[in-house]
C-alpha cells in the first residue's frame, strides 16, 4: 500500500526495486534516488518514493542522511571508504586532485598516496601500478563547478587536458587527469 508524503504521492522502497543507486546531484543537503522503472521525477525520502519535486532530502553521505536510508542499503556495507586510484606516480597525481579539491596528501612508505579532504568521509587513494591506463574509465568522477569557465580553466592550469574525443558538447566539459583519467566539470547547478 502506498503511503501518502506531506506533498504527494508516494511508494514504499519494496513496491518499486529493492536495488537503488544513489547520486548527488547538487548542494549537500539534495540527492535524487534513481532505481530501475521509476521516473527520474519520482524522488526517495525516508522510506518512500515522492512525485513532488519540491521535496527536499537528507544526503546519503552524512550520517544524518544515511539514518534515513539504511533501509535501502545493504545491511553488510557501511558505506564508501575510498576511491582508489591505479597510477603510475602516486604522490604527483595525489597532488593535482589535491589542488584541484584541497585536503591532505598523505605518504606512505610503500610509496602510495592518499588524499584526506577535511568534511568528507571518502578519501582518494593513489596507488602504484606497472602497467598504464588503457582504455576509457568504467567510472569517473563529475565535479560541480562555481564558476564553469574558471574551474576548466584551474584544471588544465594544474595539468589536465581536455577530453573531447569522448564528450564534445556544451553540458558539461570532459578532462583526463595527468595519468589519463577521465572526469568531467558540471556547470553550476543554477545553469544546468
Amino acid at each position: 500500500m502506498a503511503i501518502p508524503t506531506a506533498r504527494g504521492r508516494g511508494v514504499r522502497v519494496g513496491e518499486v526495486d529493492a536495488t537503488l543507486a544513489y547520486r548527488v546531484v547538487g548542494d549537500a543537503d539534495e540527492f535524487v534516488a534513481e532505481a530501475e522503472g521509476v521516473p527520474a521525477s519520482i524522488r526517495f525520502v525516508g522510506e518512500f518514493w515522492s512525485h513532488d519535486p519540491s521535496v527536499v532530502l537528507p544526503n546519503p553521505l552524512t550520517a544524518t542522511g544515511a539514518g534515513a536510508l539504511m533501509r535501502a542499503m545493504s545491511s553488510s556495507i557501511s558505506g564508501v571508504a575510498a576511491l582508489a586510484f591505479d597510477c603510475a606516480d602516486p604522490p604527483a597525481l595525489a597532488k593535482f586532485w589535491q589542488k584541484l579539491l584541497g585536503g591532505k596528501v598523505i605518504l606512505d612508505k610503500s610509496g602510495d598516496a592518499e588524499l584526506q579532504r577535511s568534511g568528507s568521509n571518502v578519501r582518494f587513494d593513489f596507488l602504484k601500478v606497472p602497467e598504464a591506463k588503457a582504455g576509457k574509465n568504467r567510472l569517473h568522477l563529475d565535479l560541480r563547478s562555481r564558476v564553469y569557465d574558471a574551474a576548466i580553466a584551474d584544471a588544465l592550469s594544474f595539468g589536465a587536458t581536455l577530453a573531447d574525443d569522448i564528450y564534445d558538447g556544451d553540458d558539461w566539459q570532459v578532462l583526463r587527469d595527468p595519468e589519463g583519467n577521465e572526469f568531467c566539470i558540471l556547470r553550476p547547478r543554477s545553469n544546468v
